[in-house]
């Protein structure tokens, strides 16, 4: 699981925005967002950078890497 839950992602500068999540102001030029499309970047930069330091390693090693030692989270977010 990638981290995805509440990352401060950009916005385009034509959507006006007074303030987002648990009530911070913030500029019209950024915004919390959840979910997968927030999580995937994470992800993939993680498997470039192994793939950049282990190149003989496959696309199953590197996954393997990734999931054998990621922290497992509980839905608080705490470790289990």
């Amino acid at each position: 699981m990638a981290p995805g839950v509440l990352i401060l992602a950009t916005l385009p500068p034509n959507l006006f925005l007074e303030s987002i999540q648990m009530n911070i102001a913030l500029s019209s030029d950024y915004e919390l967002k959840s979910g997968t499309s927030m999580a995937a970047p994470h992800a993939a930069v993680i498997a470039e950078m192994l793939k950049g330091t282990q190149p003989e390693w496959s696309p199953s090693a590197i996954r393997s890497a990734m999931m054998t030692t990621a922290n497992h989270l509980d839905n608080s977010q705490k470790p289990y």
